[in-house]
């Protein structure tokens, strides 16, 4: 048994492309046990592991185990086009360096119909490219890593590189674009304002011209506040005088009028 390069992996599927990537786990799942030379029951499909740390459970799409039951090998599939910037790689690396730390896998690979990566992790947490991925025989399981508040240098410098190329591409904005982006911009929330404004104006003067000055007169009676409120229909609305020191007001409708706590005028 010897190792198995990256070029092994890219062999396998012969030129063929895949119209889903359930179509290309089916596919892999079906070819690896002969690459590797192991039994169909060491391929396991979608297997799940939550970390010694209890956070959330994590899904890798194929996982190599051994006889005891350990990880030994995580695989990734991505489909080619998915893969075609550094960004989108580099995220897939520290996806995959998620899944071997939960899962205790000492070895890694991210794979398409185009491209493979393998990755060795060590003891430590740290993670490296390797050129190979030795006999599933020869590789000895590890311990899965707990998930603390500190982030191990692999993570940090995934994460840096991946940081760096999202800066790349933002950079790559053609200036004039930003230029009439910020004035398109500016010019659409001028336009929502002067909508916003217009509207507010509009609703006073709506208010203003369709106030039914309902006149709201308050009188003693007995000893007792009587508050009463008068329609243009009220046969002594032209003798009702509002006097707001005495606590009269005007009302714009009845129903202003009944909230402030006035009755509507009987007419005899």
């Amino acid at each position: 048994m010897s190792k198995l390069q990256e070029s092994n992996f890219i062999k396998m599927f012969g030129g063929r492309t895949f119209s889903s990537e359930e179509e290309m786990e089916a596919f892999v799942v079906a070819k690896l046990p002969s690459i590797l030379e192991v039994g169909d029951g060491f391929v396991v499909q979608q297997d799940y592991a939550t970390g010694t740390s209890g956070l959330h459970s994590k899904r890798a799409d194929i996982v190599i185990k051994n006889s005891r039951g350990d990880i030994l090998v995580v695989f990734e599939l991505k489909r080619s086009y998915w893969l075609r910037f550094g960004d989108q790689r580099n995220n897939a690396k520290q996806q995959l360096m998620d899944y071997c730390q939960r899962f205790g896998a000492p070895y890694g690979v991210i794979l398409s119909e185009k491209y493979c990566y393998i990755m060795a992790i060590h003891p430590d947490g740290a993670c490296k490219q390797v050129s190979a991925l030795p006999p599933i025989q020869e590789i000895q399981p590890r311990q899965a890593i707990n998930f603390g508040p500190e982030i191990n240098k692999a993570q940090r410098q995934i994460s840096v590189s991946a940081e760096a190329a999202s800066r790349e591409i933002h950079q790559g904005i053609d200036d004039q674009a930003r230029k009439a982006l910020k004035k398109y911009t500016i010019i659409g929330i001028t336009l929502v304002i002067l909508f916003f404004a217009g509207l507010a104006v509009w609703t006073y003067q709506t208010k203003m011209f369709t106030c039914e000055n309902i006149k709201g007169n308050m009188s003693m009676t007995n000893g007792q506040t009587s508050k009463i409120y008068h329609t243009r229909e009220s046969n002594f609305y032209d003798k009702v005088k509002i006097d707001t020191a005495q606590g009269d007001k005007v009302f714009c409708s009845e129903a202003d009028a009944l909230n402030a706590g006035f009755r509507k005028a009987i007419n005899k």
